[in-house]
């Protein structure tokens, strides 16, 4: 039998050429496959790599600017509300959801008799 590769004499059977060193048959086509999964993972775990740490940017990305939304919300409301006359709010909040209920509220705290402002943070 003659090597595929360096055209050699070899044993019938043989496994590997004495001369080149190569595989012979079965465990040729075994390290062929071998090969190319190696292969492929060599490309999919980079890949994958690049690919996952893309999408926790863009997922931080999405988190920060749903922040700064909200700290705009917080920032209107806050303008919104003081540009209201403070008696208008209570009148209201009282009205909504009662008077017992704007005392307990946490956040505000009792001035003068009927009169509630915003704690200090």
């Amino acid at each position: 039998m003659l090597c595929p590769y360096c055209k050699e004499e070899i044993k019938d059977g043989a496994l590997k050429c004495k001369v080149c060193g190569e595989a012979i048959g079965l465990r040729a086509r075994l390290n062929r496959v071998t090969g190319f999964f190696k292969g492929v993972l060599a490309i999919l775990i980079p890949v994958g790599s690049v690919t996952l740490a893309i999408l926790e940017f863009h997922a931080k990305n999405i988190a920060v600017a749903e922040k700064v939304m909200a700290e705009q919300e917080v920032k209107l409301t806050r303008d919104i509300l003081e540009a209201v006359p403070k008696e208008v709010v209570r009148e209201a909040a009282i009205s909504e959801i009662g008077h017992e209920a704007i005392m307990e509220e946490p956040g505000y705290r009792h001035i003068e008799e009927g009169n509630y402002v915003q704690a200090e943070r």
